[in-house]
């Protein structure tokens, strides 16, 4: 939740700063910036998900190791 609060956060400001850009180039730069931010974001999201998934299947491998 703290991590899409943030996400959140920078998504907006961004967006800001887009709007009250002093030209369209630099617009451009911004817009271009904030969505590989928001692209590298989306990778380490998806990649913690599934680093998360993994240890939950280890887990389970163990517990089921230490009960034989």
């Amino acid at each position: 939740m703290e991590q899409k609060s943030s996400r959140d956060y920078i998504s907006k400001t961004g967006n800001d700063l887009i709007q009250k850009a002093p030209s369209s180039s630099r617009a451009d730069k911004l817009e271009a910036d904030l969505k590989e931010v928001t692209d590298k974001w989306n990778h380490v999201s998806m990649a913690m998900k599934k680093r998360v998934e993994e240890l939950g299947s280890a887990t389970e491998q163990l517990k089921e190791y230490e009960v034989h």
